[in-house]
């Protein structure tokens, strides 16, 4: 059961480098660490232990801005209008995130479309250090999750999303 665990994995890992997209797994190192993922039945969250669930696709929608995809759910991470985050079928202004690059090298990924009305504050993707999504709409800046390119299986990138990651 674990090998074939293991190859799926594998197989979804390297149809993703294929496509010419970033394909990885982003890890939130807040708590004791979480891959986040994204469920075939609309749910996001985080598993202490890399799996099919947390096989992510990066793709370019135009500059400095991103979609996220699981692969192995065939669906795009989303965040409403509430901040809340989600998977959907459909890739739609929900699913779009402006993805920078900080002065000390780390990334954040915060909504396109929405922010805080009465500060003009972005919301950003992060998980609790629970394993659960977090209101985009309350994570300060400590809580801002970022990604790190890390070795993964043979050929393919595994990033990290933590606060403490550095890009290289």
């Amino acid at each position: 059961m674990l090998e074939v665990h293991i190859s799926l994995e594998r197989q979804l890992l390297e149809e993703g480098i294929r496509s010419g997209r970033r394909t990885c797994r982003l890890y939130c190192r807040v708590g004791i660490g979480f891959h986040l993922q994204i469920h075939p039945d609309g749910r996001v969250n985080g598993s202490h232990e890399p799996n099919q669930l947390s096989v992510l696709e990066l793709f370019a929608v135009s500059q400095g801005v991103i979609g996220i995809k699981g692969v192995y759910s065939n669906r795009f991470l989303a965040m409403n209008k509430r901040g809340r985050l989600y998977a959907t079928e459909w890739f739609t202004e929900d699913c779009k995130f402006r993805e920078r690059f900080q002065e000390n090298s780390y990334n954040t990924y915060a909504s396109v479309i929405y922010r805080n009305h009465r500060t003009g504050r972005e919301w950003f993707v992060a998980l609790n250090k629970r394993g659960k999504a977090k209101m985009g709409s309350s994570p300060r800046v400590k809580s801002q999750h970022c990604v790190k390119n890390l070795k993964g299986l043979p050929g393919t990138t595994v990033e990290l999303l933590s606060a403490g990651a550095i890009w290289s």
